[in-house]
C-alpha cells in the first residue's frame, strides 16, 4: 500500500522511455495538484517518515543525474513503490562531469508528430526522456524539429505549476501539437542524433562503464593531444582530454570517430581498435559539430542575440528565457555583457508593465460591459467571461471585481 497513486513510465528500458519530469507532472494531475505541490508534499512526507531530506523542486534537475535526482529517486521510491531511475541519465552520474553541464537541456521541447500519435492512440500523451537530452533536436520518427514553445501564444512550456495535461499549453491551453508546418520538416538527420538514441536505448547497460573513456580511446593513437586541439578542442572544451566529459563531449566523440557511444563508454579500448580512423587523413565523411557551438565564436554569436532582442522588441525576453532557449549560461551572460543583459532586464520590466496596464484597462471596459447581466452569473462565471473578452489573468479580473463590489 503506497502513500500516493502509482503511475507507471511508460515504455520503460526503450528508446520512447519517459521521462522523470513527465511522470511527475501525470502524477500531479492525477491527484488535482500542480508539481510543484506534488513535489512539495513529498518532501514534507519523507522528512517526517524517513527523516531524509530532499531539495526543493526547483533545485532539481529533473531526467539528469545530479545527486539530488539521486536522492528523488529513493523519495519517490519510498513514496510510490516504483523505481523510476530508468526515466533519468543516473547511469552516468560516476562517468560524465560533476556539473552536468552538456547533459539536460534548459527548456522543455517536444514532437507534435508524437503528441498527435499518443492522443489517435488513446493513451496519455508524455515526454520522451530524448528530448531532454542536450542537442538533441529531431524526431528521427516524423521528421520533425522538436518545438520550443507554443505554436498558438509563443510562450515558452517551463512553469511546473500547471494542472494540464502535457500536450496543453500552461498559457493559453490549447493543443501544443496543432499546425504542424512545412517549415519544421527536416528530412536530414542532426549532428550526433542516432548517438543519443543509442545512448537512451541502452543506457540501462553502462553499469560496468569505464573511468575516463575518451583518455582510454585515444591513448593509443599516435599525437593524440595535438589532433584533439586541432579538430576537437572546441569540443573538449579546455583542449585537454578530462577523466569526466561532458555528455555532449561524449556524443560529439562518438560521432566525429563514427563509434557505437555504449561501446565507447563500456570499452573504450575496443572501440578504439574498431574505429579504424587514419588520424593524420581524416576521411571526407568526417562528421562535424555546427558552429554555433564552437567555444571560440559562441560568446560573439549571443551577442549578436542580445543585441537582436533588444532591437526587434517588443515584445522582450528576459534575460533568463533569452538564455535559456540559446543554451547559454545566465550568470556568464550576466558577467560578460552587463550593459546588455541590464538593458534588455529594463526594456523586458518596462513592457511587463505597459502590458499588464493595458490588460487592466481592457477588464475595465469588459467589466462595465456586462454590468447589466453581472447579477444573473455567479463570480465564478463572470470572470471567465471578462478573462475571455479581456485577455486579462484571473487575478487581475477578480480583483477589479471585488473592487467594484465593495464600492457604493
Amino acid at each position: 500500500m503506497t502513500r500516493y497513486f502509482s503511475l507507471r513510465p511508460v515504455a520503460l528500458g526503450a528508446l520512447e522511455v519517459e521521462c522523470l519530469s513527465s511522470v511527475l507532472q501525470r502524477l500531479a494531475v492525477a491527484h488535482g495538484v500542480t508539481r510543484h505541490q506534488f513535489v512539495t508534499n513529498v518532501r514534507d512526507w519523507w522528512e517526517v517518515e524517513r527523516s531524509r531530506y530532499l531539495p526543493r523542486c526547483e533545485e532539481l534537475r529533473w531526467d539528469g543525474y545530479s545527486p539530488n535526482v539521486t536522492l528523488a529517486i529513493e523519495a519517490l521510491r519510498d513514496a510510490l513503490g516504483v523505481d523510476l531511475t530508468g526515466c533519468t541519465l543516473l547511469p552516468l552520474r560516476n562517468l560524465c562531469a560533476a556539473n552536468c553541464i552538456g547533459s539536460i537541456a534548459h527548456s522543455r521541447s517536444w514532437c507534435p508528430g508524437c503528441f498527435n500519435d499518443d492522443i489517435a492512440s488513446g493513451e496519455p500523451t508524455y515526454d520522451r526522456l530524448l528530448w531532454r537530452v542536450q542537442g538533441y533536436m529531431r524526431c528521427s520518427l516524423h521528421k520533425l524539429r522538436l518545438r520550443l514553445s507554443c505554436p498558438h501564444c509563443g510562450g515558452c512550456q517551463t512553469s511546473d505549476r500547471s494542472r494540464e495535461e502535457l500536450h496543453v499549453c500552461v498559457f493559453c491551453r490549447q493543443s501544443l501539437a496543432a499546425k504542424v508546418t512545412r517549415a519544421e520538416y527536416a528530412p536530414r538527420p542532426e549532428f550526433g542524433e542516432d548517438r543519443v538514441e543509442a545512448l537512451v536505448r541502452g543506457i540501462s547497460s553502462i553499469g560496468a562503464a569505464k573511468q575516463q573513456p575518451i583518455r582510454t580511446f585515444l591513448q593509443d593513437i599516435d599525437d593524440a593531444d595535438k589532433y584533439v586541439a586541432k579538430h576537437l578542442g572546441d569540443i573538449i572544451h579546455n583542449r585537454r582530454l578530462p577523466a569526466k566529459p561532458q555528455l555532449t563531449t561524449l556524443i560529439a566523440v562518438a560521432t566525429h570517430f563514427g563509434v557505437d557511444v555504449i561501446q565507447l563508454i563500456t570499452d573504450p579500448a575496443e572501440a578504439a581498435r574498431q574505429a579504424t580512423l587514419n588520424i593524420k587523413r581524416p576521411p571526407k565523411t568526417r562528421a562535424t559539430r555546427p558552429s554555433s557551438h564552437l567555444r571560440h565564436k559562441r560568446t560573439a554569436w549571443f551577442k549578436t542575440k542580445l543585441e537582436l532582442a533588444i532591437q526587434s522588441g517588443p515584445p522582450f525576453p528576459s534575460t533568463q528565457e533569452l538564455c535559456r532557449n540559446n543554451d547559454f549560461s545566465h550568470s556568464a551572460a550576466l558577467g560578460t555583457f552587463p550593459d546588455l543583459t541590464a538593458e534588455l532586464g529594463r526594456k523586458y520590466i518596462e513592457w511587463k508593465k505597459s502590458k499588464a496596464s493595458q490588460l487592466r484597462i481592457k477588464a475595465i471596459v469588459a467589466i462595465a460591459a456586462r454590468a447589466d447581466m453581472r447579477a444573473q452569473l455567479t463570480i465564478k462565471e463572470f470572470v471567465a467571461q471578462v478573462c475571455a473578452a479581456s485577455g486579462a489573468p484571473v487575478h487581475v479580473v477578480r480583483g477589479l471585481v471585488d473592487c467594484s463590489s465593495d464600492s457604493p
